[in-house]
């Protein structure tokens, strides 16, 4: 199963409206107050995968074409 939840150093949930305003725009002082989120294990390999995916596709292309 694949997670896309993302937590603070600590472990917990991140809290995104202490970052995001009413209107979805950074607040970078709350930003260096709360920190970085971090992604799950799960969410990170994912990532992974699919960049090395699209990477394999494309050279695949690139020899087929010659």
């Amino acid at each position: 199963m694949l997670s896309t939840s993302i937590f603070s150093s600590n472990g917990s949930v991140y809290d995104q409206s202490a970052v995001f305003g009413t209107i979805f725009q950074l607040n970078q002082t709350a930003l260096n107050e709360v920190g970085l989120p971090h992604m799950t294990g799960s969410n990170v390999w994912a990532n992974i995968s699919k960049n090395l995916a699209v990477g394999t596709a494309i050279d695949i292309f690139k020899l087929e074409l010659g």
